[in-house]
C-alpha cells in the first residue's frame, strides 16, 4: 500500500456572506515553473449552503487535511464538518486570527522570492485568498528551512477539470472500496497496471480525480496511448525494461528533505532511476511511428531536457560512490576513497588488512581442500571462516581453531596463534569505522548538492509517471477481450451530440461469469431535433442502472486520456458529471431515503444551472421517488424532470424511472427521448434481454421479477389480484374527475411550487412536506 501524501487546504469564509477563499498546498504537477517542485494554489469563489464548490475543490486536488475556523456546534463550520466527514478529510480548527496575518505578503516573498511574487498582481489583489495562504504558511512552517525557493504561486480555477462529487466517484465505482485492490471492483483497479514503484499509481489516482475538459489536452494523451497501442515493441520495451525498477521518487524526496534519514544507498537508488532516462528516451528514438511527433512536446522533448539537467548530478554520483564496494556481498554503500587524501590513506590501511585476511583464507583453502571453506564478514565477529556442519571433525582438528557459533548454515570459526585471523579482522573493522567517520562530512556535502535537485526529481517523477500511466492505458486497451477504441472529442460550438456505438461496461465485461450485452447512445443534436434528455423505463434487474453508469464511466475514461470499451464514441468534453443513484438512508445527515434524495437533487440542480455557454453537464438520476408514496414520488419525479428539461441549460440527462406514467412527458417536450430496456415475458415469466430500444415501456414488470426471484406462488397470485384491483380503482377515480392529469392551470401552479423548492440553496423538511401536499391535492 503506497504511502499517503498530505495535501493541505485552508478555507476562509464569513458567516454572513457566500464568498469563500481557499489556499491549497500541492506538488507543482503543471511544471509551469521548472525550478519549483511545489505550489500554493489560491482561489476566491462563491458557494451555496451545500458547499458544492468546496466539494469540487477538495476532490479535484485530493485534499486530505483542511484548516479553517469556527464552531463545530453551529454556523457554517458545523455543515462543513459533515461534508469533510463524508469525504474522509481531516479537519483542523485554528483561531480566526490565523487568517488575518498582516505579514502574509512579506512571508510569501520569502517563500517564493519577491521578484516572483510581483509577477502575480492578480493574486495579491485577492485579500481573502491571501488570508487563507497565511494559515498554510504558519501551520506548515513554509517560511523556514527546506521550503524556501521551492514554491510557485498560482491562481486556481475549478473549471480546469471536470467537476465531480463524491456521489459520482462512488456510484460509478471509480475507486476501490475498503482497500479492495482487484481489477473488477473499480476503474482505478482496472487501469492500474503501472510498473513504476508508486508514482504511476499515484498519478492515475490524481487523473481520475481531475478529468480534463480541454479537447486539445485530452487528444495529446490519446495520441500517446494510440502510439503505444500501434507500436507494441515500444510499449513492451518501456513496460518490460525501461520503466521497471524506477523508484518512488516523490517518497525519496521527502526522505531527502529530512536530511538525517537520507543515506548513500538512497542516493545510489535515485542515481539508478535517473539513469533509466536513457533507456526511456532510446525506446522513443527507436520508434518509427509518425504519432511520435504529436507527443514530442508532452513527453519526448521534456525527457531530453530533463536528462541534460541531471548531467552534473550523474557525474557527481559516479565520482562519489565507491563502485568496488557495491560488488561486495552484501553490497556496501561507501564514498569513493579517491574522493580525498584522508579517505585514500584510511582505505589503503583497510585494504591491507583485508588483503591479509584473503591471503589467510586462500592458504587454508589450499591446506584443507575437502571442506569447502567460506570466508564471511559477520556483524558480531567480523571476518571468520564457515564450513558445513558435517565437517565438524575436520574443523576440530585445525590447530588454534576457535569455534564462534554453530548454526543451520554451518560452523563459524576463527584462527588464533601464529596464523591469526582475529588481528587483521579487528584492524579491518577499526579502519572501516574510521573511514565511516571520515566520510560523514563528504556525505553531508553530497546531500546538500542532491537537495538542490529536488525540483528536477519531481519533474522526473511527473514525466516518467505520465509515460507509465499512458502505457498502462494502452496495455488495458489492447488486452481487453474486445479491444478498446479511440473516442472523438467534438467542438461544442460546432457539434453538440453524444453518439456511442456498442458500448460496454468495462468492469462487467471482464468478469468471466457474465456475458455482457453492448448498447448504444444517441443524444443531442440541434434545434427541434435535439434530444438531450433520455428517459429510461423497464423492469428492475433489466440493466437500466448499468446503462447509465456505463455512460458516465466512458466519459471519465475519455477525459483522462484512455481509450474506451465501445465500437465508436463521439461527444464534446463534459465540464461536470452529477449522479443520484441508489436508495438508502444517510445516517451522517440524519435524514431518510426520501429526504436524502431531495437534498441530493437540490445540490445537483443548484450546481449545474450556471449560465455558461461552455458548460456541458451530464446528470444521471436513477429511480427517483422510491422513498415516499407512489403518487408523491410520481409527482416529484415529474416536477424535477420537467425542471431539468426546461430550466437546466447545457446539460445531458439520463433519467430512469419505475413510474412508466412519467413517459407521457415526452409528448409535451421534444427534447425528451423515451427508451426502454428489453425483456421477454411468457406465461407471466420474464427473461431479461438487457438491450436498450426506442420507446417507452408499456407496463411495470415488478411481479415478473418477483417470479424470477422464486417468490411463493401464493404471494404472486395475491399481488396480481391486488394490482388489478388498484388499477380498477385508479381508473374509476380518473373517470370521476374527468381527466387523467391535473388541469393545465393546476399543473402550472404545481410546477412553480417544485421550482421554488429546487431553486433554494437549502432544502428543509417543511419545504418537502408542503410540496408533497401540493402534489397530493393536484393528483
Amino acid at each position: 500500500m503506497e504511502e499517503e501524501l498530505v495535501v493541505s487546504c485552508a478555507l476562509y469564509y464569513t458567516e454572513t456572506s457566500q464568498e469563500y477563499a481557499a489556499a491549497i498546498d500541492v506538488s507543482n504537477l503543471k511544471r509551469s515553473n521548472e525550478d519549483r517542485d511545489r505550489a500554493l494554489l489560491l482561489l476566491e469563489y462563491q458557494d451555496n449552503m451545500q458547499f458544492n464548490n468546496l466539494e469540487t475543490v477538495l476532490i479535484q486536488n485530493d485534499v486530505n487535511c483542511l484548516y479553517t475556523y469556527g464552531s463545530l456546534e453551529k454556523g457554517k463550520l458545523s455543515h462543513i464538518a459533515k461534508l469533510l466527514e463524508h469525504l474522509n478529510i481531516k479537519l483542523k480548527v485554528v483561531k480566526r486570527s490565523a487568517f488575518s496575518n498582516a505579514s502574509v505578503e512579506h512571508d510569501l516573498s520569502v517563500l517564493i522570492g519577491e521578484d516572483n511574487l510581483n509577477l502575480h498582481p492578480d493574486i495579491l489583489a485577492k485579500p481573502n485568498a491571501m488570508n487563507a495562504a497565511s494559515v498554510l504558511l504558519s501551520e506548515l512552517q513554509l517560511t523556514s528551512g527546506p521550503y524556501i525557493g521551492r514554491y510557485a504561486i498560482e491562481s486556481y480555477s475549478m473549471r480546469d477539470y471536470m467537476r465531480l462529487d463524491k456521489s459520482a466517484l462512488s456510484t460509478l465505482n471509480i475507486f476501490p472500496v475498503d482497500r479492495v485492490r482487484d481489477k473488477v471492483s473499480s476503474i482505478f483497479g482496472l487501469l492500474n497496471c503501472t510498473v513504476t514503484a508508486g508514482i504511476g499509481e499515484r498519478l492515475l489516482r490524481r487523473w481520475l480525480n481531475q478529468p480534463l475538459v480541454s479537447a486539445e489536452a485530452i487528444n495529446r494523451r490519446l495520441d500517446a496511448v494510440q502510439l503505444f497501442i500501434e507500436d507494441q515493441e515500444l510499449r513492451d520495451a518501456l513496460r518490460g525494461n525501461a520503466l521497471k525498477g524506477v523508484i518512488d521518487m516523490e517518497k525519496m524526496c521527502r526522505r531527502l528533505e529530512n536530511k538525517k534519514n537520507f543515506k548513500l544507498q538512497d542516493l545510489y537508488n535515485m542515481y539508478q532511476s535517473v539513469c533509466k532516462l536513457d533507456d526511456v528516451i532510446n525506446c522513443f528514438e527507436q520508434s518509427q511511428n509518425p504519432l511520435k511527433e504529436s507527443i514530442d512536446s508532452l513527453i519526448i522533448s521534456p525527457l531530453k531536457e530533463l536528462k541534460d539537467g541531471f548531467g552534473p548530478f550523474l557525474e557527481m554520483t559516479e565520482k562519489v560512490i565507491d563502485q568496488k564496494a557495491l560488488l561486495l556481498s552484501p553490497p556496501e554503500f561507501m564514498i569513493n576513497p579517491n574522493y580525498n587524501e584522508t579517505l585514500s590513506e584510511i582505505s589503503a590501511k583497510r585494504d591491507e588488512a583485508y588483503g591479509r585476511i584473503m591471503d589467510l583464507f586462500h592458504e587454508f583453502s589450499d591446506r584443507y581442500p575437502g571442506i569447502d571453506l567460506k570466508c564471511e564478514r559477520n556483524p558480531r565477529f567480523g571476518f571468520c571462516f564457515r564450513v558445513s556442519s558435517r565437517y565438524n571433525n575436520e574443523v576440530n582438528s585445525i590447530p588454534h581453531v576457535s569455534v564462534l557459533q554453530v548454526l543451520k548454515n554451518g560452523i563459524h570459526f576463527t584462527i588464533d596463534g601464529r596464523e591469526d585471523l582475529r588481528t587483521p579482522s579487528s584492524e579491518y573493522e577499526e579502519y572501516k569505522k574510521e573511514y565511516m567517520e571520515a566520510q560523514k562530512e563528504v556525505i553531508q556535502n553530497v546531500i546538500e548538492v542532491t537537495f538542490s535537485y529536488i525540483p528536477l526529481f519531481h519533474t522526473f517523477s511527473a514525466l516518467v509517471a505520465t509515460v507509465d500511466v499512458l502505457a498502462a492505458f494502452a496495455e488495458v486497451s489492447v488486452t481487453a477481450a474486445i479491444p478498446y477504441t479511440r473516442p472523438s472529442l467534438l467542438d461544442i460550438e460546432k457539434e453538440n451530440y453524444v453518439k456511442i456505438a456498442e458500448a460496454r461496461h468495462p468492469l462487467l465485461e471482464i468478469q468471466s461469469t457474465i456475458q455482457y450485452i453492448p448498447n448504444s447512445y444517441e443524444m443531442g443534436g440541434t434545434g427541434d431535433d435535439r434530444k438531450n434528455v433520455m428517459l429510461i423505463t423497464g423492469p428492475n434487474m433489466g440493466g437500466k442502472s448499468t446503462y447509465m453508469r456505463q455512460l458516465g464511466i466512458i466519459i471519465i475514461m475519455t477525459q483522462i486520456g484512455c481509450f474506451v470499451p465501445a465500437e465508436s464514441a463521439a461527444f464534446p468534453p463534459f465540464t461536470a458529471l452529477y449522479t443520484r443513484i441508489g436508495a438508502s438512508d444517510n445516517q451522517s445527515r440524519g435524514v431518510s431515503t426520501f429526504m436524502n434524495e431531495m437534498i441530493d437533487m437540490s445540490n445537483i440542480l443548484n450546481a449545474c444551472t450556471e449560465n455558461d455557454s461552455h458548460a456541458n453537464s451530464l446528470i444521471v438520476i436513477d429511480e427517483l421517488g422510491r422513498g415516499t408514496s407512489t403518487y408523491d414520488g410520481l409527482g416529484l419525479s415529474w416536477g424535477i424532470l420537467e425542471h431539468i428539461v426546461t430550466s437546466v441549460p447545457n446539460c445531458y440527462c439520463l433519467f430512469t424511472t419505475h413510474y412508466f406514467e412519467l413517459t407521457e412527458i415526452a409528448k409535451d417536450y421534444a427534447n425528451v427521448r423515451n427508451v426502454h430496456v428489453t425483456a421477454l415475458t411468457r406465461e407471466n415469466y420474464i427473461t431479461m434481454l438487457y438491450g436498450v430500444r426506442d420507446g417507452a415501456s408499456d407496463k411495470s414488470f415488478g411481479i415478473n421479477v418477483a417470479q424470477l426471484c422464486n417468490f411463493p406462488p401464493c404471494i404472486i397470485e395475491m399481488a396480481e389480484k391486488k394490482v388489478w384491483e388498484l388499477e380498477a380503482i385508479a381508473k374509476a377515480n380518473h373517470t370521476e374527475k374527468g381527466r387523467k392529469r391535473p388541469s393545465e392551470g393546476e399543473m402550472e401552479g404545481l410546477k412553480k411550487r417544485v421550482r421554488s423548492v429546487l431553486e433554494k440553496d437549502t432544502v428543509q423538511r417543511d419545504d418537502v412536506a408542503l410540496l408533497i401536499e401540493a402534489i397530493s391535492n393536484a393528483c
